[in-house]
């Protein structure tokens, strides 16, 4: 028997789909209109071949779990090169995370959905609330369809994809060990840019020395963030393992992942992280059980503080309150906006494109920030200003699903308590940046969502 026959006979005897003997077929014409929707959303029509290809081999010949890994552990490297093929969808985060939520509505079609599926709901709400406002707005900008794509529909579509593919249990955890060897990886590369002042993935775009770390991303926050995700893993591995070696190995795994933190010199992932380790060791009380790993952590320490006293940048950096006072203006700009279309909002990148009539209603004496400013930084904001209320109720009604799950996992669960600690990343970085906007950060709340609401000892 051929493996695609194989493939779709042992899934069938998993289950009976409602389209019998048929379903094999179905599977294929389904993926296929799905991407031929996805890929004239995206104006691209030369890339609706490798979609569809991707997306079949990946539902009846090569299990989902490749296409994750591919997520965690291949698209950052590659993401950089941004290889343009035709179109606003042609760069590989896209090409990945279209796939990924094609793979998602083919297990929703067929009934095989995982439970945890309906927990999608809130955020795909949120998605299709922004897109309603986002036509009806009398202006169109030619680049907001590129736009949508990055922010709202990928980001926010990786819901249904993370929460709705069944996986089982070890299966998670090897999501979780991709993404961690990744972020060790990706974090000595972050050491190893700051000391070189430069970056190895553009040194194209690089016209003075770097200075904050941003390593194979597209901005040192989502480093940051990332680098968070790999270091809560290492620092539960060190709190559970039963052999002393495995502590010690994982406690030296934090060593680049903590540095490359420092070196992107971000507040608000800094903070966030911070907050996420402390959940860890008091949910549990897992602090008691390290012995000689505090040797590691108190080396470590010394060397960040080293480094943080010999840098005037950093100092100047962690020291300075702009920062703050530039936040506040920014966040007083968008509740004018807000104000002005509380019901609808006003799309995708609406702060972007009217930021500038609200801006002379400030004092003078208060706006003191570049007239470039693009981003609200702030994820709460953010929702309102682009879809107003009512898209602001339903996002606030996906952080109440997260607490809700939050609230019933198991204290002992290495699982339960990572995914909730990921949850705790995101949810307070979102008063730093536009968390959701980035569809990395999106994707390990999701997962982190997952993980939560996966009982201990469960298959699937």
């Amino acid at each position: 028997m051929n493996p695609i026959a194989a493939t779709a006979d042992a899934a069938a005897r998993g289950g009976s789909p409602p389209f019998g003997r048929w379903r094999l077929p179905f599977v294929v014409v389904a993926v296929a209109l799905v991407d031929c929707i996805l890929v004239v959303a995206a104006q691209d029509v030369r890339l609706a071949g490798a979609l569809v290809l991707a997306s079949i081999l990946a539902v009846v010949h090569v299990k989902p779990m490749v296409a994750f890994a591919l997520w965690f552990a291949a698209v950052p490297w590659f993401l950089p090169f941004r290889l343009d093929i035709a179109g606003p969808a042609a760069d590989a985060e896209r090409l990945v995370g279209l796939m990924l939520i094609a793979v998602a509505l083919v297990y929703v079609l067929e009934g095989r959905a995982a439970p945890t599926a309906r927990l999608a709901i809130p955020a795909l709400v949120t998605a299709a609330i922004i897109t309603v406002s986002t036509i009806v707005q009398p202006v169109h900008f030619p680049e907001d369809l590129s736009t949508y794509i990055d922010q709202i529909l990928v980001p926010l579509g990786l819901a249904l994809a993370f929460l709705a593919i069944p996986f089982e249990r070890r299966q998670l955890v090897a999501l979780l060990g991709v993404l961690t060897v990744t972020g060790v990886v990706a974090g000595g590369i972050g050491v190893y840019e700051h000391q070189i002042l430069r970056n190895p993935w553009n040194q194209e775009v690089i016209t003075e020395p770097l200075i904050r770390a941003q390593g194979p991303y597209t901005h040192p926050i989502v480093f940051a963030v990332m680098l968070g995700f790999a270091g809560l893993v290492l620092i539960e591995t060190s709190l559970r393992a039963r052999r002393g070696a495995l502590r010690i190995a994982a406690v030296a795994g934090l060593s680049p992942v903590m540095l490359a933190i420092f070196f992107t010199f971000s507040r608000g992932p800094a903070v966030a992280f911070a907050v996420s380790v402390a959940f860890l060791f008091l949910r549990g009380r897992g602090f008691r059980w390290m012995r000689a790993e505090w040797l590691l952590v108190a080396g470590f320490g010394a060397i960040v503080l080293r480094q943080l006293l010999a840098s005037e940048d950093a100092v100047s950096r962690y020291s300075s309150p702009d920062t703050l006072h530039v936040r506040m203006i920014l966040y007083r700009l968008a509740w004018k906006l807000i104000e002005g279309n509380w019901f609808a909002g006003l799309g995708v990148a609406g702060f972007k494109h009217n930021v500038a009539e609200v801006r002379d209603s400030l004092p003078e004496s208060l706006v003191t920030i570049h007239h470039g400013w693009q981003a609200v930084d702030n994820h709460f904001l953010s929702v309102l200003v682009e879809g107003g209320v009512v898209a602001g109720v339903t996002f606030a009604a996906l952080i109440a699903v997260a607490a809700r799950v939050a609230w019933r996992t198991s204290p002992t669960d290495p699982l339960q308590r990572i995914g909730v600690s990921f949850m705790v990343l995101v949810s307070v970085v979102s008063l730093d940046i536009e968390t959701f906007h980035y569809a990395e950060i999106a994707a390990c709340f999701f997962l982190g969502l997952r993980l939560a609401a996966t009982p201990p000892g469960a298959r699937v």
